[in-house]
């Protein structure tokens, strides 16, 4: 159902059993199983990095009107639980963990949650419908379509302090988002459209951009994922 790998090459992978509605399985870089996570809920996503990892599970309310959305972050170094947290919220579509907690992507809204202080913030799409998104461990990146307008998206970036980093209207189709180090990257119709502190510039394109998917290589480079080519992109030159 799905599956996440850290930095060091262990790998988690969402399955089930005769017993349980969801497993979490945890393998080594030897391909040999190191802990199972079972849980009666629906697993939707999954995510590891060298320390932690972090469950994001779904049941259906009592009044069958909203979710319960579950998170477990997990510390691989002394096997314990760092917190069980629960939300009532919208159906959850991914989690990322972050440097002072965890991200998690609903259908309505995004949670950020503070493992030290035990405090979320959620911020609303406000009816808008989620197009894309990604997620770092400073940062999360929304790109939503505001249906109020013909081709018309909405871009939000949130720290993983909830403090709001970016926040723009786009005016044209966008084909993908990527984060290549400080900057958010948008692919649309003939040019890369990079975003940050400094404000934005275009990158013209001489390639076809439907069906084409960004890809961070570097801090300041991104792949351009073609059907038939993936050329450099500088985006500091």
């Amino acid at each position: 159902r799905g599956a996440s790998m850290s930095q060091n090459g262990f790998y988690a992978l969402i399955t089930s059993s005769d017993e349980y509605t969801s497993t979490v399985e945890v393998y080594n870089d030897d391909f040999e199983l190191i802990n199972r996570f079972n849980k009666s809920g629906y697993v939707v996503d999954v995510d590891m990095n060298n320390n932690f990892i972090l469950i994001t599970s779904v049941e259906v309310s009592d009044n069958h009107s909203d979710y319960i959305v579950k998170t477990n972050l997990y510390d691989f170094n002394n096997n314990k639980t760092v917190c069980d947290a629960e939300f009532i919220s919208s159906f959850p579509i991914s989690c990322k963990i972050s440097s002072s907690g965890f991200f998690i992507v609903c259908k309505n809204e995004l949670i950020n949650y503070n493992v030290d202080t035990k405090e979320s913030n959620t911020f609303s799409f406000n009816g808008r419908v989620i197009s894309d998104f990604e997620l770092t461990y400073d940062k999360a990146v929304l790109l939503l379509d505001d249906s109020g307008h013909d081709i018309s998206y909405f871009l939000l970036s949130i720290s993983d302090n909830s403090d709001i980093l970016y926040e723009t209207q786009i005016g044209s189709t966008v084909y993908d988002v990527e984060v290549c180090g400080n900057s958010i990257c948008l692919l649309i119709e003939d040019c890369v459209l990079v975003l940050n502190s400094n404000g934005k510039k275009e990158i013209q394109l001489d390639v076809p951009v439907t069906g084409s998917r960004l890809l961070a290589y570097n801090d300041h480079t991104l792949y351009l994922c073609t059907e038939s080519s993936a050329p450099l992109i500088d985006i500091e030159e």
